[in-house]
Order: structure tokens, then C-alpha cells, then sequence
């Protein structure tokens, strides 16, 4: 009696050989997110020179519903129910000690991208259109292990009265929010993302929302490439088809 070749264990064989292709590819995650729903002042982010000037006027470094004047309302189609603002950054109603060259800051708590590659940051941003010259408003990295600040992208005024613009982007700050991406380059491990500015006036207004940070996790472990598994695929094969022609 002819005996029929099964292809059960062949397909098996096949089953097993696309689950280690699937194992240890890179896949995109969502790695960190602020979103400033709650106020996380020195919990989730430290803010150098934060405050309000109190008394409903008009400066502020801080969440934009703790500003009593209101000035950043300006500014919308931020998500959710608030986000951080600014306002008359040089002011003296603000803790005292900045400048334009020691600017307010807001940076945030580490961030353990070591096995992330790929890595992208986003962030929602918003100014009001009559900044001066001398302001400026700047996105920047901080790679904690080496303690190297790099500028992710400035945005300045090219007159008085007009709106900040980027220098990466080439894209004007408008009233609205709107989504600002930066790529970044593979081997950090701890870094944190941080903000400076710098205005002069109650109605030069900053907003900063939902700031995200994701990338591509790595392989974990010594995980054969495709290349290999197919080659390896063919040989399981082609040795099971042998076995059994050899039992005829």
C-alpha cells in the first residue's frame, strides 16, 4: 500500500519558524506621557522659577489654571482641562534671579529609554502672535548620564510684534496648539525633556501640552535574524521530506 506523505509536522514546522520571526522584532510604544491634568510640581516635572504673580494679575510659570489673570487663555485647543503656560517671564512678581540668560525652565523627571531605539518626542505648542525680538522659547533634551543638555528646536521672534517661529520646523507658534515632532538619535538611556523661555510683556503668551515620548523596542535576548530562520526553515524541510522518502 502507497503510504501518503503527512504535512501535519511539515506545517507544525512552519507554525514554529513564523513565531520566531514574530519574536523580538521592534515595535512602537508609547513610552512616556505628560498631559499637566493634575498639577505634578515637584513629583512628575521641577519648574526653575515657577509662580504667578498673584493678586489676578498677569505673569505666570506654571499651570495654566492657576493663572489669575488669565492671560493664557488666549490660547486654544489644548487637550484635556489644562496645560502649562507663561506669561511676562521677565517680570519681578515671579521668583527673582532670571534672565534672558537664565531662563525659566521646566524639565522633566527621568525617562529609561535603554531599551527603546528610534526614540521620537511630541509635544502640543502654542504662542501668542505679538512677541518681541529678544524672546525666545526653546525645546530641549537632557541626557542625564552624560549631563549634556542638546536644543531640540528654538523658537524666536524675527520682530516685534510677530509670532515666535522655529528653527527646525520652519513653523510659526499660533493661538491654536498644534503637534511638534523631533526625532532623536539611538544610544541614549536616561534623559528628560525640558523647556526655557523667555517674554516681556502680560500678553506674550506660551502653552505647553501633552508632551509624549515613544520608540522602538529592542530584540531582547540572542534572537535569530529572519534571514537565518528562513534559511534554517528550508533545511527542516527538505531534511523531513528525505526521512520520509527514505522510509518508503
Amino acid at each position: 500500500m502507497k503510504k501518503t506523505l503527512s504535512l501535519k509536522p511539515v506545517l507544525s514546522s512552519v507554525v514554529f519558524i513564523f513565531s520566531l520571526l514574530s519574536v523580538g522584532q521592534s515595535q512602537a510604544s508609547l513610552i512616556y506621557s505628560e498631559t499637566f491634568e493634575s498639577d505634578g510640581l515637584g513629583s512628575r516635572y521641577s519648574a526653575a522659577g515657577a509662580g504667578n504673580g498673584g493678586g489676578g494679575c498677569c505673569q505666570v510659570w506654571q499651570l495654566n489654571s492657576l493663572d489669575g489673570g488669565n492671560e493664557s487663555d488666549v490660547l486654544v485647543g489644548f487637550e484635556g482641562n489644562d496645560f502649562w503656560a507663561a506669561s511676562d517671564l521677565n517680570d519681578s512678581n515671579l521668583p527673582s534671579g532670571f534672565s534672558a540668560t537664565t531662563p525659566r525652565s521646566l524639565i522633566l523627571n527621568n525617562i529609561d529609554v535603554s531599551n527603546y531605539m528610534n526614540l521620537q518626542v511630541d509635544v502640543m505648542l502654542a504662542g501668542s502672535q505679538n512677541h518681541e525680538s529678544s524672546d525666545f522659547f526653546r525645546v530641549f533634551i537632557l541626557d542625564n548620564d552624560s549631563n549634556t543638555k542638546t536644543i531640540l528646536e528654538e523658537f524666536t521672534s524675527p520682530a516685534n510684534s510677530s509670532p515666535l517661529t522655529g528653527s527646525v520646523s520652519n513653523s510659526n507658534l499660533g493661538l491654536t496648539f498644534s503637534n511638534f515632532n523631533y526625532l532623536l538619535s539611538n544610544g541614549f538611556s536616561n534623559v528628560s525633556i525640558g523647556f526655557e523661555a523667555w517674554n516681556t510683556a502680560n500678553n506674550e503668551v506660551l502653552g505647553i501640552d501633552n508632551i509624549r515620548v515613544s520608540g522602538d523596542q529592542q530584540r531582547v535576548g540572542n534572537v535569530p535574524e529572519p534571514s537565518m530562520l528562513g534559511l534554517l526553515g528550508i533545511g527542516l524541510f527538505m531534511g523531513m521530506l528525505g526521512r520520509r522518502r527514505s522510509k518508503k
